[in-house]
């Protein structure tokens, strides 16, 4: 088992709880689970119905907060931001209780995580709504992603995750369920669009920069780069959004040419256009551009394999991870 190796820059992150996996053949109940999944762009509500190994999806809302900005100009999310987190937690909550769900998680990831105030903003989410927000590990956050996406898409052999946050990215490989190696790069969708690319359409210079920027970093941090992996998963909600632009639709693999298409379709084109066209919401069409820029240099450096879109990831892999813990701990 390799350990996993993280490229991630910020304050010191805690160690990840203990974790196993259930016995073979031990019977999970089916359960009603709500998750939150606090992001660098959006903050994502997701409530299902599992066994810890199938899932039915009863509630899926979202917000867009742009924590992740806040972080990257000031270091830290001020005060009204996080008034403004808590009022959609708050929101979330009764949602989710509406659905059954009686113990609500919350995750953070990459903006909370490298926060300067990140300890500050978690207790006080924890006194004023009485729920313990875990600071997800790029470790853990890979793992989710990876045990969705594998859950959606199962292989026959050896596979890439790549979930594309707003903040972050995590690429991970693996099999059935598996994290064998994992990297997690600051090179979210939301990031590189604020850092690399603020005009609108992306003018020529600044795509130019970006793609140079993008083939000098990627490369050489990806994991396990020479594996004979039998594919590619595309995981969060800005590469799921990118197979109707080509007129398919998650689970559908990519032509060998899609991700040029894309990129000539969306090119020099603004982002209310780009919404208006393929029913996307305006910072959502923003930030497919350089999300399609990031997943291309990623599948370069495995050569390109086949490449799907998982309608599962990271909260639908927390899911079932969830589902599993109660039965160990018993055991």
């Amino acid at each position: 088992m390799i350990t996993p190796r993280v490229v991630q820059t910020g304050i010191p992150l805690p160690p990840r709880a203990g974790h196993a996996d259930q016995r073979p053949g031990e019977r999970l109940r089916e359960r009603t689970i709500g998750v939150v999944d606090i992001g660098s762009n959006t903050v994502h509500l997701l409530v299902a119905s599992t066994n810890g190994r199938h899932i039915t999806p009863l509630l899926d809302r979202s917000e867009a907060l742009g924590l992740g900005v806040e972080v990257d100009y000031e270091g830290t999310i001020g005060p009204d931001k996080v008034q403004e987190l808590i009022e959609t937690l708050r929101e979330f909550r009764a949602a989710a209780a509406a659905e059954g769900v009686t113990d609500l998680h919350l995750m953070a990831t990459h903006a909370i995580r490298t926060a300067a105030n990140r300890d500050e903003i978690t207790r006080t989410i924890e006194e004023v709504l009485e729920l313990p927000v875990e600071v997800l590990t790029p470790e853990v956050e890979a793992e989710y992603g990876f045990l969705g996406a594998d859950t959606d898409c199962p292989s026959v052999g050896p596979q890439v995750a790549v979930d594309i946050g707003g903040g972050s990215m995590q690429v991970s490989v693996g099999q059935h369920g598996e994290v064998w190696d994992c990297v997690s790069l600051p090179l979210g969708a939301a990031r590189v669009a604020n850092n690399f690319l603020p005009s609108d359409p992306p003018a020529y210079l600044e795509e130019a920069l970006l793609v140079t920027y993008l083939a000098n970093v990627i490369g050489p941090a990806l994991p396990l780069p020479d594996a004979n992996v039998t594919g590619v998963l595309g995981i969060g909600g800005t590469l799921r959004r990118s197979p109707q632009v080509l007129g398919l639709k998650p689970g559908d693999s990519f032509p060998n040419d899609a991700f040029d298409r894309i990129l000539g379709k969306l090119r020099g084109r603004k982002a209310c256009d780009i919404a208006k066209e393929f029913d996307l919401k305006p910072e959502r069409a923003r930030l497919l551009f350089p999300a399609i820029l990031v997943i291309r240099e990623v599948m370069r450096g495995y050569d390109f394999p086949p490449f799907i879109v998982s309608s599962y990831g990271m909260r639908e892999g927390a899911i079932l991870s969830l589902a599993r813990r109660p039965l160990l701990r018993a055991i």
